[in-house]
């Protein structure tokens, strides 16, 4: 008994004297410093797996048809100004859709901070709008693009997508069409890939201006493909700055998608606040807004559009 004493004694004095030695304590510290960063990434990544593709029950929700109002619903609740002003999209009270006017033009005055440093889209362009069934689609991080109130589209006769920018990343078109089956995709990209079978149709183009070598407009797209007498319900585009020249030939030729989520690379301030004011002019808001994790610069936005009408704040709108 006493041997072991004394032995237990004698190692924990050697620890001891290992650990108060500089070498071994820095190698303690770097190995405890590693045991926790894989900590770290094994919660992070178990976390995620909540919200992936493997857990049906989220990937696989379909919303209740009881959202898609008839119009004895619609005429019962008395919506017709939203109705209106949204183009049929939304039916809500007129003190709700008065309320969203005003918290629109409220928001719309503090976009433009003039911010000139590397933080302009965290001073800049915040939600001017909320959609209340507003869902991401596609994989987390970069591909994935937030919808307003997907359910909507399920009741449309035609119901098109066009997604610019793939980089062989299909989890955009893959979550749209496991939600909305009567959906047609189809996905464009400079570079030549292959949509997953039955998901999409792939186009191997470049969408920009129409005068720059080897692009075309949305507009001669369009055409093209014999898309011109419908409307166009969700355009996604993601071209790495390409998107400045893409929006003024666009809105020329009369094309008004309802749903824009577009990633904007910050050129320069002036260019920035004209874009922006070039969407408002047009009847959008925005409804979300995400960041770039590895640059600053770069931000997603997802857009709507309304009727005009819903621009002109007067007196009598008011949240009743």
């Amino acid at each position: 008994m006493l041997f072991n004493e004394k032995n237990r004694k004698n190692t924990n004095q050697g620890a001891m004297r290992v650990f108060r030695n500089s070498k071994y304590r820095y190698l303690f510290w770097i190995l405890l410093l590693i045991l926790l960063c894989i900590s770290l990434f094994y919660y992070k990544f178990s976390f995620v797996g909540i919200y992936s593709n493997d857990i049906p029950i989220l990937t696989t929700c379909t919303f209740s048809k009881t959202f898609n109002y008839s119009m004895n619903e619609r005429e019962s609740i008395n919506c017709q100004l939203s109705n209106k002003e949204s183009g049929n999209f939304f039916c809500e009270q007129d003190g709700l859709w008065n309320r969203r006017k005003q918290i629109y033009h409220i928001q719309r005055q503090r976009n433009e901070m003039k911010t000139k440093n590397n933080l302009f889209f965290s001073t800049n362009y915040e939600p001017t709008f909320h959609c209340s069934f507003e869902r991401r689609f596609g994989a987390i991080g970069d591909g994935g693009k937030w919808i307003c109130d997907s359910y909507r589209f399920d009741t449309k006769s035609t119901c098109l997508i066009y997604s610019f920018g793939s980089n062989n990343d299909f989890t955009f078109e893959i979550d749209l069409k496991d939600s909305l089956p009567n959906c047609d995709i189809h996905t464009f990209d400079l570079n030549k890939y292959e949509c997953p079978d039955q998901i999409c149709t792939f186009h191997q183009l470049k969408l920009g201006n129409g005068i720059d070598k080897h692009t075309k407009t949305l507009g001669m797209i369009m055409d093209e493909l014999d898309h011109a007498k419908y409307e166009l319900d969700i355009l996604k585009i993601d071209i790495e700055g390409g998107e400045y020249s893409v929006f003024p030939s666009m809105f020329n030729d009369k094309i008004y998608p309802r749903q824009i989520q577009v990633e904007i690379h910050h050129k320069n301030v002036k260019a920035t606040h004209e874009l922006f004011d070039l969407f408002a002019e047009n009847g959008y808001v925005i409804f979300h807004k995400e960041p770039n994790l590895l640059n600053t610069k770069i931000f997603e936005f997802a857009l709507l559009r309304l009727n005009q009408q819903f621009f002109n704040l007067t007196n009598h709108d008011t949240c009743n």
